[in-house]
């Protein structure tokens, strides 16, 4: 699990560097409880899925993934 970090309100951000991770990845979203190290929230349905399309080339990329499924 990767923590995010609030940019603005309902905006959240994370960097990572592509070269550490596969070409092609799936991920979700979770609410974890510091205090206690718990789930709150695991995010229902489809993971969400990245592909790296210029593997080759060291790039930025920004994924939007909107609103947060409920």
């Amino acid at each position: 699990m990767l923590p995010m970090s609030v940019a603005r309100y309902a905006t959240w951000h994370i960097r990572l560097s592509l070269c550490d991770l596969p070409a092609e990845f799936e991920y979700k979203y979770v609410i974890k409880d510091t205090a206690d190290d718990t789930f709150v929230y695991w995010q229902p349905g489809a993971n969400h899925r990245f592909v790296d399309t210029y593997p080759q080339s060291p790039a930025l990329f920004r994924i939007d993934d909107g609103v947060i499924r409920l």
